[in-house]
């Protein structure tokens, strides 16, 4: 198959023969032929970068002299030869009509005063393929006609008249060499390097040989490389430190790391940075490594720069589980970016641009530290000076939150539920077998004797109702993180709580990615039921001697309800104010007249009481069933509605979006199927 196919492209290529040279006839004869045949032939992909150009300043990198189309050399050195791929091209004198079929050759042309006719897309949509640190370098001269990305048109090429081709930083065929050969002496790729892998030095050298400006050249080459090399100086960090460029943009089936080959690869070695032995290896003779989700440990690295939005490596819980992402070490070039573009580039006039774009934030970020941290809460701010190692969680539901961020607590206070190790299933497979100490101490009552005793180097206190003098106490044992003073106690949102966990255990990254996981969530559950927007609810349990606690806005349950588009009623809000929860009398049960309510009992015998409750069994929210009702302590649904953290939560809504939808239909019949 292979043979017929190849002898398939050479029958063509001997067919097409003729009509180019009819074409090259032609145009010799009329610059004004306008062919309207298309002659192409499929080229290989280019190596995959930004998809539309950064907005930026123009570059003043570099002060080459203006070019014109028809530059005579600095030097003449003709007939010159130069090797490549496919064999060697003899250019018997200096080029004046020069069109390229590589990508990124016009930058090196034009810094030597050279413009091309004809230049090749890559990405940008930048007249004349020339982008904004290459602009300048144009003049007053001609703007290159442009050839479409992808196949090459060859009748297009042959009308533009050229005495040289070149495609040094190409993927071209021997078939497609062999047809450009036709219409004018042709440099391809040389052999010894991938495709498009040719290093920009190389590149230049070539170019100034074709030329004849090889002095021009060798100039420009020493001036960048000594950006380089200052740069090397002035960030002695940067030598032999590990640094990866990747690509997301088929993430998340697949990441694209780029090998020591690539120009990409090559930027960061000039900057003293190592490619990992591991991504080389696997490129093997590609420019590129590829691999799934469960290989993100190939991006450990010092350094890793991402060709991506966050969004697209931060949604995978393989990555998120770096110490490169954790310790935020991972810089992102999406399309906005300045120097995304020049850094695929790689030539004499981007190499500058991207070197005064880049250099500043790979230091900042090899150099970053994450400790000391201070974060500010309801009793002042609390610095925590290194990333602490024994955690407490001393608030009733923050143990979510330190496991979700891999943390594992030394003990954890238990609310409710009786669950092993104070921790509910959603979030037990977090503890890794690790058994934290359980601390059953009610509110109001610390035990400061023993807690001293755990010698942990941080207090998690967020969702603790602790108070300033609680506070002033645990301060001597440890540094703690009491709640917000922005809400009322037992009011800061899961959010808030979770980054500011985050924050100080050293994983706020993570954090912001887990919120953002969760919220994600809310959102299509609230997306997919549209009649949940408006709708009125409440929350309440039984209280002693007839009276019944009321819910109030800033409690976490009611929090997350909200997020799902249902709105707490104006007067049941004021009734509550800015506490937690208030007790009401049977008289005002008007309050639970909603079009929801989450009840919290303690037994069947409770909830039969309340049903049979004569002014509650007349309200609408009675008649038509809209409750949902726990009666056992131990129910998983309540654990993770009461906790709503971020672990919590996604199991919760798992359980509560069919409740909620049967609960508001206003339909007795239906069955509201019962928390398990």
């Amino acid at each position: 198959m292979f043979r017929l196919k190849a002898a398939a492209a050479r029958l063509r290529l001997h067919l097409l023969a003729p009509a180019l040279l009819l074409v090259i006839a032609v145009v010799a004869c009329s610059s004004d032929a306008d062919p309207t045949a298309t002659a192409t032939s499929q080229a290989s992909a280019p190596p995959a970068t930004s998809t539309s150009s950064p907005s930026s300043p123009d570059p003043t990198a570099t002060n080459s002299p203006a070019p014109t189309a028809t530059s005579a050399p600095a030097v003449a050195s003709f007939p010159v030869e130069i090797d490549h791929k496919y064999g060697s091209t003899t250019i018997d004198e200096a080029p004046e009509r020069i069109v390229l079929v590589g990508l990124v050759e016009q930058d090196a042309l034009l810094a030597m005063g050279v413009v091309p006719v004809a230049t090749k897309e890559w990405f940008g949509g930048h007249p004349g393929a020339l982008h904004p640190w290459a602009q300048d370098a144009l003049g007053d001269a001609p703007m290159p006609e442009v050839l479409e990305a992808g196949e090459l048109d060859f009748e297009k090429i042959a009308s533009l008249r050229p005495d040289v081709i070149i495609g040094l930083y190409s993927g071209t065929t021997e078939e497609e060499y062999d047809t450009l050969s036709q219409i004018a002496p042709t440099v391809a790729q040389p052999g010894e390097y991938v495709n498009w892998g040719i290093p920009w030095p190389e590149l230049t050298r070539t170019l100034g040989k074709i030329i004849g400006k090889t002095a021009e050249a060798e100039s420009l080459v020493s001036g960048v490389e000594q950006s380089f090399a200052n740069a090397r100086a002035a960030n002695p960090e940067f030598d032999d430190a590990s640094g990866v460029v990747a690509a997301g943009w088929a993430l998340p089936e697949t990441t694209y790391a780029y090998a020591s080959e690539d120009a990409r690869g090559r930027f960061m070695e000039a900057l003293g940075f190592k490619t990992p032995d591991e991504i080389n290896e696997l490129a093997g003779d590609s420019f590129f490594a590829g691999f799934s989700p469960e290989r993100m440990d190939l991006l450990e690295s010092d350094l890793l720069v991402w060709l991506a939005e966050p969004e697209q490596p931060e949604s995978i819980d393989t990555y998120r589980q770096l110490d490169v992402f954790l310790e935020d070490r991972d810089i992102f070039l999406n399309d906005g970016h300045p120097a995304t573009a020049a850094m695929s580039f790689q030539t004499v006039l981007s190499l500058p641009f991207a070197l005064d774009q880049l250099v500043p934030e790979f230091s900042d970020a090899l150099n970053a530290s994450l400790f000391p941290v201070t974060i500010e809460h309801k009793f002042g701010s609390t610095t925590i000076d290194e990333k602490p190692e024994r955690v407490l969680s001393l608030g009733f539901s923050e143990q979510d939150a330190i496991l979700s961020l891999g943390v594992k607590p030394i003990a954890i206070r238990d609310w409710f539920g009786d669950q092993p190790s104070a921790t509910w299933p959603w979030a037990h497979d977090k503890l890794e077998g690790a058994e934290p100490q359980v601390l059953n101490l009610t509110f109001g009552e610390l035990d400061f004797e023993l807690l001293a005793s755990l010698n942990p180097d941080l207090i998690v206190a967020t969702h603790s109702g602790i108070t300033a003098e609680e506070y002033a106490t645990l301060e001597q044992i440890a540094p703690t993180l009491a709640q917000s003073g922005d809400y009322g106690d037992f009011g800061m949102p899961w959010q808030e709580q979770t980054l500011s966990i985050g924050k100080a255990v050293g994983k706020e990254k993570l954090a912001q990615a887990l919120v953002a996981d969760v919220e994600n969530q809310i959102a299509a559950i609230a997306a997919a039921n549209p009649e949940f927007s408006g709708l009125s609810m409440a929350m309440a349990a039984p209280a002693d001697e007839g009276q019944y606690w009321l819910y109030g806005p800033i409690t976490p349950p009611v929090l997350m309800l909200d997020s799902l588009g249902f709105a707490m009623p104006q007067d049941v809000a004021d009734t509550v104010g800015e506490q937690n929860a208030v007790q009401i009398s049977s008289e005002q049960m008007a309050l639970f007249d909603v079009d929801v309510i989450i009840w919290y009992l303690d037994s069947e015998e409770e909830r039969t009481a309340l049903k049979e409750h004569p002014l509650y069994g007349s309200l609408r929210v009675s008649r038509e069933d809209r409750e949902i009702i726990f009666t056992e302590p131990d129910d998983l649904l309540r654990g993770a509605f009461s906790f709503s953290t971020v672990l919590s939560l996604p199991f919760a809504l798992e359980l509560l979006e069919p409740r909620l939808k049967a609960a508001i239909d206003g339909d007795p019949e239906t069955e509201v199927a019962p928390a398990s």
